[in-house]
């Protein structure tokens, strides 16, 4: 019965240790992200507004809405995302599609991207097809290092 209680003893420290990790984890991430000062949105219809736009060193993140204020149905619509460096340098597009708004429809969007140190974002709605993209020479570089780490593990694993 000893060895019950202690097992017991250290299954609840685990626990309690893992919910203490996973609440500090989580609002240590939260608050690297800094809010993007600079996010011009392009007037038109349908309308969009823009409730947060936050970004770390590495990535980020928009929520908006986009109110369909159009006298009609709007079929296959897009989110846009352009975003710019300090120095106005572009660093890249990013889309979300939103799809088919019925008259006076309101949706809500969170497009997310992986872009480093970006300084100011402008936003558009588009009808134009999502163009392909390529894989980065650093997410090559990190695909081949996961895929090496699992190829061990499971050789490890299976002897």
């Amino acid at each position: 019965m000893g060895t019950m209680n202690k097992f017991f003893k250290y299954f609840i420290c685990f626990v309690l240790l893992f919910i203490f990790v996973t609440i500090a984890s989580y609002f240590a991430v939260r608050n690297t992200y800094k809010t993007i000062a600079k996010c011009e949105i392009e007037e038109g219809n349908p309308k969009i507004t823009l409730q947060e736009a936050k970004a770390t060193s590495i990535n980020g993140y928009l929520i908006g809405t986009i109110n369909n204020n159009t006298l009609g149905y709007v079929s296959d619509l897009k989110v846009k995302a352009d975003f710019y460096g300090k120095t106005g340098t572009y660093l890249g597009s990013e889309y979300l599609a939103v799809g088919n708004f019925k008259q006076n429809e309101t949706k809500e969007f969170r497009l997310n991207f992986k872009f480093n140190k970006v300084d100011s974002c402008k936003i558009s709605l588009t009808e134009e097809d999502i163009p392909a993209r390529e894989m980065t020479e650093e997410e090559r570089t990190k695909l081949r290092q996961h895929f090496l780490i699992l190829t061990l593990v499971t050789l490890i694993l299976m002897t």
